[in-house]
């Protein structure tokens, strides 16, 4: 048993390969989780929430020593502290103030310019329920991904709620597909940020193929024609 454990952590942590490399010989190439190794501790990326406020944003605890993407090909590599997937060396980490359990790196392509990591184990899936059982005090609506630009905000209790209770009714369609007429055209990308008192924001993606709006909240949900205000410039 312990010879087999350590390899069935290392294979739920990252996927490798064999593709022929050039003159015909093969090498092993690595697929990595998007994570950054501090203090001991693995923190992976959290991809539906962002940081609500710079303020937030606290000490710095170090910096990146290492990227492995592209850098390390042995599948039994064994991570070390300052190691990351993606991120640079030399980039900064920085603690979150009232979350331990998170990290915070530079990011220009992310809403409020940082983007999240979170320590292993620690990662909870924040679907569309969970934002409706928090207190929202705005949301912001953003368009495009690199980077985002934001189209406007909805700060009026009375707004906030009549969008919530129309995201609430989305029609679950796990056969849908987007309207392809255009076929050098992909579906419009908006990305939505529900804001409360908490660090961490709520993010969810929306698309719009010309004609339907729709999100995945475990699998694809087609939503009611009448939200489409709220991507509008107020």
């Amino acid at each position: 048993m312990k010879k087999i454990l350590p390899v069935l952590i290392l294979a739920l942590f990252l996927t490798a390969c064999q593709r022929p490399a050039p003159g015909g010989s093969s090498s092993t190439v690595i697929d990595w989780v998007d994570f950054v190794k501090w203090d001991g501790v693995e923190y992976h990326r959290v991809n539906d929430r962002v940081l609500s406020s710079t303020d937030m944003l606290g000490d710095k605890v170090g910096e990146v020593n290492f990227k492995v993407d592209e850098n390390v090909t042995n599948p039994s590599y064994q991570t070390k502290n300052g190691d990351a997937a993606f991120l640079h060396k030399g980039t900064n980490l920085y603690q979150v103030k009232g979350n331990p359990s998170w990290i915070a790196v530079k990011d220009p392509n992310e809403v409020n310019d940082y983007r999240l990591y979170q320590a292993s184990g620690d990662e909870e899936k924040n679907d569309f329920k969970k934002i409706e059982e928090t207190e929202i005090d705005r949301i912001e609506v953003y368009h495009g991904q690199q980077p985002p630009i934001k189209v406007t905000t909805h700060s009026d209790p009375g707004s906030i709620q009549k969008y919530i209770n129309l995201l609430k009714k989305g029609e679950p369609d796990p056969g849908f597909t987007p309207d392809r007429t255009d076929e050098n055209k992909d579906p419009e990308y908006y990305e939505l940020v529900f804001y409360s008192k908490e660090n961490g924001a709520y993010k969810q993606s929306v698309r719009f193929d010309g004609k339907t709006w729709f999100w995945h909240q475990g699998e694809t949900e087609t939503l009611p024609k009448e939200i489409e205000p709220l991507f509008s410039k107020a």
